[in-house]
C-alpha cells in the first residue's frame, strides 16, 4: 500500500501496519492495523521475521514484524492512512519503497524465516544491515 500520512510518507510498503497499543500482542497488533489500515480481516498468519530498523543521529528505533498472512476476509479499501494497491512480484515498486526490503522480501518471498537489524543515514539510505536465517 502507499502511505498517505505519518512516517515513511508517500512511500510504497512492503505491507501494513503501526504501533503497537498497550496490552496488545504483536499478532492483535498485526491484526487490528491491516483492519484499520485496509479493511481486511485475517483469518489465518504466520510470522517470518522481524528486524529493527535505526538511524543515525537518532535514538528512534524501530520493531519491525513481518507476518505471512495466507487466508483473510473480505477486499481491500482505502483508509485515510493508506492506499492499497495489487502488484505482478516483477513489477514491484521496490524502488519506491523503504531501501531494506531488497533485502528481506526475497527471503519472505522464498518462504525463509529470519531476523535483521538495519541502520539508515539521514538520508533514509541503509548504511549497514545484518540479516540471520533461523
Amino acid at each position: 500500500g502507499k502511505k498517505k500520512i505519518g512516517f515513511g510518507q508517500g512511500k510504497w510498503l512492503a505491507g501494513f501496519g503501526g504501533k503497537q497499543e498497550a496490552g496488545e500482542t504483536i499478532e492483535e497488533t498485526a491484526i487490528r492495523e491491516v483492519r484499520e489500515e485496509v479493511g481486511l480481516e485475517i483469518l489465518t498468519m504466520a510470522k517470518v521475521g522481524a528486524y529493527e530498523a535505526s538511524w543515525e543521529n537518532s535514538s528512534r528505533i524501530c520493531e519491525v514484524h513481518i507476518f505471512k498472512i495466507t487466508d483473510y476476509r473480505g477486499e481491500p479499501s482505502e483508509s485515510d492512512e493508506m492506499a492499497p494497491r495489487w502488484f505482478e512480484l516483477n513489477s514491484l515498486p521496490v524502488e519506491q519503497m523503504w531501501p531494506d526490503v531488497k533485502y528481506w522480501l526475497p527471503l519472505f518471498l522464498e518462504s525463509k524465516k529470519f531476523n535483521g537489524k538495519f541502520f539508515y543515514n539521514q538520508e533514509n539510505q541503509v548504511v549497514d544491515y545484518k540479516i540471520n536465517l533461523e
